[in-house]
């Protein structure tokens, strides 16, 4: 009687290391960064409320200044979403960036 059996190895995973002092630290400074970008939201809304005189420049560059600030939040919540959500447990996403 002949067997034909193939002894089965268990593969070992390729070792993860812990991105708790990573990411962690990165994504509740991120947390910490939103919640300053509420604060200055609220400013400037605040701004145009009770600064009606300002100038037509300032009052642009205030915007601009909003907008570039609403624009590095979404890209910093993207990127972490890209990380900690999408690639879960992918360490060879790791190696490269975002886009």
């Amino acid at each position: 009687m002949s067997t034909n059996a193939t002894s089965t190895v268990p593969v070992a995973l390729p070792s993860v290391s812990s991105l708790d002092k990573t990411f962690g630290s990165v994504l509740i400074a991120t947390f910490i960064r939103l919640i300053l970008y509420g604060l200055t939201v609220h400013q400037t809304l605040t701004y145009y409320r009770v600064y009606t005189e300002d100038s037509f420049l300032l009052k642009l560059t205030v915007l601009c200044l909003a907008l570039l600030d609403a624009g590095n939040a979404v890209v910093t919540m993207h990127a972490y979403y890209h990380y900690l959500v999408t690639n879960y447990f992918n360490p060879s996403a790791l190696l490269g960036g975002v886009w």
